[in-house]
């Protein structure tokens, strides 16, 4: 299918791949692993990883990500990053799929870092507001910049069931 994000599209990310908070220290979600170019094949797709922030406010929480779609390098992001999917937290290069989808009357806040704070989250459509409150409630703002390690890690089935994507 034809990404959302062009004109004619009909393919959009899952409104379900949003961040859960499972315990105070950890989450589950998903992510992107950004490769050379949103067009090559993800050979990590489906695989899972354990996310730990070294630093900023989110420090010593960990979350478990599956990777579920490609994406490319430019700007600050480099290959091999992980960009967890997260609604409000910024629409990317591609800026369009969201308000095709969604329609015109929400505010998705800036494309890089989307929406600034909690309050933010209630101009986003009602069944995308649960997974922006955990940007602000589990992982306590702000997530971009910080210092982070994954390793490879086996997919927990409460993550693959919403998926259905297994590696």
């Amino acid at each position: 299918a034809t990404t959302g994000c062009s004109n004619g599209g009909t393919a959009f990310l899952c409104d379900s791949y949003q961040p859960q908070p499972v315990a105070d220290d950890l989450s589950y979600g998903f992510a992107i692993k950004v490769s050379a170019s949103q067009a090559e094949d993800n050979p990590d797709c489906c695989k899972c990883f354990d996310v730990q922030w070294l630093s900023g406010n989110a420090a010593g929480k960990r979350m478990i990500v599956q990777i579920v779609t490609p994406g490319g390098s430019g700007g600050d992001v480099k290959r091999d990053d992980l960009i967890i999917l997260i609604p409000g937290g910024g629409l990317g290069p591609l800026n369009s799929g969201c308000p095709r989808q969604y329609g015109n009357n929400f505010n998705w806040g800036n494309n890089q870092g989307g929406v600034g704070n909690r309050t933010a989250c209630e101009k986003l459509p009602g069944n995308l507001q649960g997974g922006c409150y955990w940007r602000f409630n589990w992982a306590k703002g702000e997530l971009n910049g910080w210092d982070i390690s994954y390793t490879p890690t086996t997919c927990p089935d409460h993550l693959t069931s919403i998926s259905g994507c297994r590696a």
